[in-house]
């Protein structure tokens, strides 16, 4: 598993972008994993996983297992 993070910075770093959490917990069939949910425009999640992307590779943000989905 990635290393821990500060939740704090965290929220700090998504709302910077305007990123909002709905939710941010352990999976329960996979305690070692972790979910998060957020709501944000396309463009600016991609410019927040461009500015962070030294900070997802070291606590190993596994994007494949990313599911997109939108409202409108």
């Amino acid at each position: 598993m990635g290393k821990i993070f500060d939740i704090k910075k965290v929220d700090l770093k998504y709302s910077e972008f305007d990123i909002k959490q709905l939710f941010r917990g352990l999976i329960r069939y996979r305690p070692k994993k972790f979910m998060c949910i957020h709501q944000a425009l396309e463009e600016i999640f991609q410019k927040f996983v461009k500015a962070n992307s030294n900070w997802i590779k070291i606590h190993k943000v596994d994007f494949s297992t990313m599911k997109e989905s939108f409202c409108i």
